[in-house]
């Protein structure tokens, strides 16, 4: 009895995870209309009869909006929605860590860690919508990965702002300087994990898949294998002499068609002054003689 109900459970823990993860995704979804109304006029403004802007709609259906959305008819390089995701995420990594400065009295490199620790819940959320696009795995999960590869940078970036300030840089300073040469390097890594989620996808999804392709496989080699075979037997038997029966009744054809039975108006009467015999009345081509 303890088997099947602890098999049963497992089920409801990873629906219930999932669901939950589905819903924190809803609900920031939902909030796009309101992160993207400053932005609608732009799309009324037309340059050369081009809109200045334009995809938003996509973007509040999900896509990322470097994917979908164009300035005057031309799509930017991703980089620039990059660095306007992570422009907007230092801007909340800033007011945190003024707040915690303020409130705690930490040193520039305390709060440095721990608001960027902390921004990395609004980095993932932008990043999404605004340069890579969709969780893969869901949300929770896509979230783990990008707090553990931020793990390593927070650590070095850290470790980097921690020797500014003792070297006689400003606390604000020294933030500034962190943040420039993190964000490029931030770039690359979260482009890799969130290309690493799709491929682990992708890989689960092909090994799921892979009895069924291999059905697929031999079923095609077995139609395959039938219709080479009909060949063959077509190709053999076009090969071999006629039989004798066939032989016979070709040459006897033959024979009608050079006698002139096969090319002319046969016509069967009856002469009663003749005994009854047939009399045959063929047409024959006049050669003159």
């Amino acid at each position: 009895m303890s088997g099947p109900a602890a098999s049963s459970d497992l089920p409801t823990t990873s629906s219930s995870s999932s669901s939950s993860s589905s819903s924190i995704d809803d609900s920031v979804s939902s909030l796009l209309v309101y992160w993207l109304y400053p932005l609608q006029p732009f799309q009324k403004i037309q340059y050369d009869s081009t809109p200045l802007l334009s995809g938003l709609n996509k973007v509040e259906a999900g896509a990322p909006m470097s994917t979908s959305v164009l300035v005057c008819g031309r799509r930017p390089p991703q980089f620039i929605f990059y660095a306007i995701s992570g422009t907007l995420c230092d801007v909340i990594q800033l007011a945190l860590d003024f707040a915690f400065a303020f409130t705690t009295g930490w040193d520039g490199t305390m709060t440095w860690a721990v608001s960027f620790w902390l921004s990395i819940i609004f980095r993932h959320t932008s990043h999404r919508y605004i340069v890579f696009g969709g969780y893969t795995g869901g949300y929770a999960s896509s979230l783990t990965r990008m707090y553990i590869s931020y793990t390593g940078i927070v650590i070095i970036s850290t470790v980097f702002n921690y020797f500014m300030i003792r070297s006689g840089v400003n606390r604000w300073k020294a933030w500034a300087i962190t943040v420039i040469w993190t964000g490029v390097i931030n770039f690359f890594i979260v482009k890799a994990v969130w290309a690493l989620g799709g491929k682990k996808a992708k890989a689960k999804k092909g090994e799921e898949g892979e009895e069924e392709e291999e059905s697929l496989l031999l079923d095609e080699n077995d139609k395959g294998h039938k219709k080479n075979t009909s060949s063959l037997f077509n190709l053999v038997k076009s090969k071999l002499p006629s039989s004798p029966g066939s032989t016979t009744k070709s040459k006897s054809k033959k024979d009608d068609v050079e006698s002139g039975k096969g090319n002319g108006n046969i016509e069967d009467k009856i002469n009663n002054n003749n005994g009854g015999e047939h009399v045959y009345h063929r047409n024959r081509i006049d050669t003159g003689d």
